[in-house]
């Protein structure tokens, strides 16, 4: 088995001698989906444990989308199925509906009603008791400071305030697992830590969430496990940490060559490079930024910054800047191996 794959690999194995219990708020067996001969998704299996928030990261068309339609009942599954507390989305949706929340990517909002109008309409969809509904829109517009806008029409609201709605319906009556996809998209920082802090406390209120994003700084903050979604498959999965661990040993070397760059000075560079660090690597060239990837730990930084800095005339070297490998490297590298 590749090394690369056996988290995934492991997961599936969990997943697939799979018998209903309490660990898991839902779990995803063996799932694909057909587009007439596109594969969108493919035979994915994962599991999501109560209490966890776990990110979906994968570029556009990779099949996020599609998966939370699948979950949510809007798509038909070409094979495989989906199970939210022990319930199948084939055969008990209706009953799935009462345990799950979704905060769509594109704002499903009436613009004529008020906030609270559309809280209170959600509310008594949820089967929540008239008497406490008020007093739950009120503690929801004050854990996502829009309390002056809640009861002013949508039409009016930024984007921000529109984001911060579709997650409080989302999370409306504490559901057993809400599906956030892409849930920041379009927000400024300020309204971004806001729905950063909400997700915390949901989440340690006992909630399960299953979130998509492309920031990932945002997973990283937010995720307690997280798969990266390629052409429709997982490709790796595990904790930020972990997969950082995993996956991103070394250093990433940025180098900015001087005007006028000709091939010669590239090649010197690249032989520099070879010689002083054998584990190192081409990455990529953009213009007169030359990246270098360095796949070992061994090397001191202070050695890196000595061998470089000493050279650094005579390799006609402008600037550099030597950083550890992030969540996003390896996100890219792997839709980069993908691709080829």
């Amino acid at each position: 088995m590749d090394s690369e794959e056996s988290d995934v690999e492991t997961e599936s194995n969990r997943i697939n001698h799979f018998s209903p219990n309490k660990s898991d708020s839902m779990v995803v067996k063996s799932v694909s989906k057909n587009y007439g001969k596109f594969q969108a998704v493919r035979n994915i299996s994962f599991g999501v444990k109560r209490g966890e928030c776990f990110g979906v990261l994968g570029e556009n068309g990779a099949g996020k989308t599609t998966m939370f339609k699948m979950i949510t009942g809007s798509e038909d599954l070409t094979s495989g199925d989906i199970l939210v507390n022990g319930n199948s989305v084939q055969k008990d949706i209706r009953t799935i509906y009462h345990d799950i929340g979704y905060c769509p990517q594109f704002d499903g909002l009436i613009d004529h009603l008020t906030g609270r109008e559309t809280l209170k309409i959600v509310s008594r969809i949820r089967g929540i008791n008239e008497n406490i509904i008020d007093e739950q829109i009120d503690a929801l517009s004050r854990l996502l400071f829009f309390e002056k806008h809640i009861d002013q029409q949508i039409s009016g609201y930024s984007g921000g305030t529109k984001r911060k709605l579709s997650f409080a319906i989302s999370i409306v009556g504490n559901p057993l697992i809400a599906f956030l996809d892409e849930p920041t998209t379009g927000v400024d920082p300020v309204s971004r830590r806001c729905l950063w802090n909400a997700i915390h406390m949901v989440r340690e209120a006992g909630s399960s969430l299953v979130l998509t994003s492309h920031s990932m700084e945002e997973c990283e903050a937010l995720c307690n496990r997280l798969i990266i979604m390629v052409h429709g498959r997982i490709t790796c999965l595990g904790s930020p940490m972990h997969l950082k661990q995993k996956y991103g040993a070394g250093y990433i070397v940025h180098i900015k060559l001087k005007h006028p760059i000709v091939e010669k000075s590239i090649r010197k560079l690249d032989r520099f490079m070879r010689i002083k660090f054998p584990e190192c690597y081409l990455d990529s060239i953009h213009n007169n930024m030359i990246v270098y990837k360095i796949q070992t730990n061994q090397i001191k930084l202070s050695q890196l910054f000595g061998s470089i800095e000493r050279s650094k005339d005579s390799l006609f070297i402008e600037d550099y800047s030597i950083c550890q490998t992030s969540l996003e490297r390896i996100f890219l590298s792997f839709v980069r191996k993908e691709k080829k």
